[in-house]
């Protein structure tokens, strides 16, 4: 029998054996009934008991994992959190975040929903609505930029999309007027509702090792009928890039994690609504 509770955090992690501490003094501070799941990227045997440790230490279960990327080690958090729980909502939360404002009175826990938070980097800047719509005309133009290695065409994208994405008003829900709906949520910190899971299942691609996974869950949820919302009653530090910094080859990864979204699901007359029919 599966054990109740309104919260399970999925916390992935690769090396950072520092930040995770104050996210889970966060969440003890913030969230009641809640349970955690530590999913470690193997990168060593030092960093991997570290981790193991710090998990320990908050009751939290730790699972470790080959280092296969975002989607990879997420999908296996979110496949314990589903085997074993039954809860309310599921939050996919980096190390590197720190939980400010935990209020989920304005939210309905049993529509099919994504939850995109409030988040503010270390200067301030917001990090949602990530997207509040996509621009086709900028996405073609990334596409052929990344492809060609064309830095021109990769920033006429980005420049296209900004300028819909600004003037696009989102629009709010009947039930919340703090509730609105998006396209796109910042992947460092998101929150599934139960029902949404249990039409997506694990929900994300996991032929992408980094990079392009907001794009490709925004794809996968409207295909399945599930609806992104931005709420402000959710609050969240993000130091930023916490693991990311221990890597090199980021430029080729960057590219060649768009080129594959693009080509799949934005350029795509596919209709696959959940990624493990695509990831394998």
């Amino acid at each position: 029998m599966k054990e109740k509770c309104k919260y399970v955090f999925v916390i992935l992690t690769y090396r950072n054996t520092v930040d995770i501490v104050e996210l889970f003094e966060s969440i003890k501070k913030e969230a009641d009934d809640y349970k955690a799941i530590v999913v470690n990227s193997f990168y060593d045997d030092e960093t991997k008991l570290s981790i193991q440790s710090t998990a320990l230490k908050y009751g939290a279960h730790f699972i470790n994992v080959e280092n296969k990327g975002y989607g990879y080690g997420n999908n296996r958090g979110i496949e314990f959190a589903l085997n074993y729980y039954e809860f309310d909502w599921l939050i996919i939360a980096n190390p590197d975040t720190v939980i400010k404002k935990f209020d989920f009175s304005g939210l309905v826990s049993n529509e099919p929903s994504i939850i995109a938070p409030e988040i503010r980097n270390l200067k301030n800047k917001r990090q949602n609505p990530m997207k509040k719509s996509v621009s086709r005309l900028g996405i073609k133009a990334q596409l052929k930029g990344f492809k060609t290695n064309s830095k021109f065409l990769i920033y006429t994208g980005i420049v296209l999309s900004k300028l819909k994405n600004s003037l696009t008003v989102s629009r709010r829900t009947k039930w919340n007027k703090k509730v609105k709906l998006i396209d796109t949520a910042h992947g460092s910190f998101v929150i599934f509702s139960s029902s949404a899971l249990s039409i997506l299942g694990t929900p994300y691609d996991e032929k992408v090792f980094l990079f392009a996974e907001e794009g490709i869950l925004a794809k996968t949820s409207q295909r399945a009928g599930i609806k992104t919302y931005y709420y402000d009653g959710i609050s969240v530090l993000h130091k930023e890039d916490g693991s990311m910094k221990f890597r090199t080859d980021l430029s080729e990864q960057l590219a060649k994690s768009n080129i594959y979204a693009y080509e799949n699901y934005f350029c795509s007359d596919s209709k696959t609504s959940n990624p493990s029919e695509t990831r394998k």
